[in-house]
């Protein structure tokens, strides 16, 4: 007899089908957690990943983390940098280039402090550390805007964290670089920046000047400081912007300071002569030191001067305070001055004490080197003490 076929009983189908369902509301659960966990960083972009220790590990130079990036360039060259301040205020940022504290800041800086009240120039610096040093000029570049200045270390076996320069004219459109400056007297503000243009020509006033264009943040251009590349070089300083109404701001390569840098730190080529001669080739070190002060200041000393009289009626010997300027040519840069200088001790030029006629001779030399390699007229500052006693600094344009 045939088995009687089974009928479901009411509600079966039901139940079934509601336990399928609640299994797949696991499953799918399942499945997008396991997707959240796994998913790509929605900009496709690496994360940093703390170490072992806590620390942040520096995203790789391959990785396209702008912002990260940024973040390590300046903790890699913050140390390198200063605020350069007038009557302690900061008046611009600059970028130290080697471990001696030479340092790359801005004419205008160096202008501003001069047309100051005080007649000196009062410029000093604020380390990363908060700490302050005094600086001196060594030697500008108006038309670029630029500025060799020295740090003046706190003992003599100091050295300063410096930042390596880079060749500007490898830069590329589009590429990103990290500017400081000071917009509206914030000190050390981070500017970001992107080249527009790495080679303009017929931007600044000086026609041979070639400017890196701009574009990034609105505070560019307001303020002078450095610029650096994502591999933390040195490629140039910021410097203004433009006459356009859209303002756009433009950059001096580091090239243009290249030949200050190199006039400064190498010695100067001795002239030859005829005879053969030894100390500097065609005269001696006095007469050419005598030489160069005709010629590029316009000054003249005597070397057979023994003593000199000075306003308060006593005998001072000749060399013990500096060098005594005799006279002042009429086309001297220092013309304007000659009722001050005549008569006047040299005691300082492009930053390096004199005591001497003959300490004069090392800095004239650098700087007839200088303005042989060079395409601009640079300024220099020279220290005098006056009849008087009183120190003045004063601005000499070298043609």
């Amino acid at each position: 007899m045939e088995r009687e076929r089974e009928r479901p009983t009411p509600g079966s189908g039901l139940w079934g089908a509601m336990g399928s369902a609640i299994g797949g509301v696991f499953i799918g659960a399942a499945a997008v957690y396991v997707g959240l966990r796994h998913r790509p960083d929605p900009e496709g972009e690496p994360t940093n990943t703390p170490s072992a220790d806590g620390a942040t590990l520096e995203p790789s130079s391959s990785g396209s983390d702008r912002s990260t990036s940024r973040v390590a360039v300046v903790r890699r060259v913050e140390r390198s940098l200063v605020d350069l301040m007038i009557d302690e205020k900061p008046a611009g940022v600059g970028v130290i280039v080697d471990a001696e504290g030479t340092l790359v800041g801005a004419h205008e800086v160096v202008a501003k402090a001069l047309l100051g009240a005080s007649g000196s120039s009062g410029i000093t610096a604020r380390g990363f550390d908060g700490r302050t040093f005094a600086v001196k000029t060594v030697v500008t570049d108006p038309d670029a805007d630029l500025a060799l200045l020295r740090l003046v270390p706190s003992s003599p076996e100091e050295r300063f964290d410096s930042a390596p320069i880079a060749v500007s004219m490898e830069l590329a459109a589009g590429e990103e670089l990290v500017a400081f400056g000071n917009p509206e007297g914030l000190p050390r503000s981070v500017l970001p920046a992107v080249v527009s243009a790495p080679a303009r020509m017929t931007v600044f006033e000086d026609p041979k000047l070639v400017g890196i264009q701009l574009d990034g943040s609105s505070s560019l251009g307001h303020s002078p400081g450095p610029m650096f590349t994502f591999r933390g070089e040195w490629v140039g300083v910021v410097r203004s912007r433009n006459a356009t109404p859209e303002g756009v701001p433009f950059a001096v390569p580091a090239e243009r300071i290249l030949a200050f840098l190199e006039a400064m730190t190498e010695d100067p080529a001795p002239t030859s002569t005829p005879e053969g001669g030894q100390d500097r080739g065609a005269t001696p070190r006095r007469a050419q030191t005598l030489a160069d002060a005709q010629e590029l200041l316009g000054l003249e000393f005597d070397p057979d001067a023994t003593s000199v009289v000075g306003a308060d009626g006593t005998s001072r010997p000749f060399g013990a305070e500096g060098a005594l300027v005799t006279r002042v040519r009429t086309a001297s840069p220092l013309a304007p001055y000659a009722p001050v200088v005549e008569d006047a001790w040299i005691v300082e030029l492009m930053g390096r004490e004199v005591r001497s006629l003959d300490d004069l001779g090392p800095p004239l030399a650098r700087l007839r080197t200088l303005r042989q390699s060079s395409e601009s007229d640079p300024m220099v500052l020279l220290t005098i003490r006056d009849r008087f006693g009183q120190v003045l600094e004063l601005p000499v344009m070298v043609h």
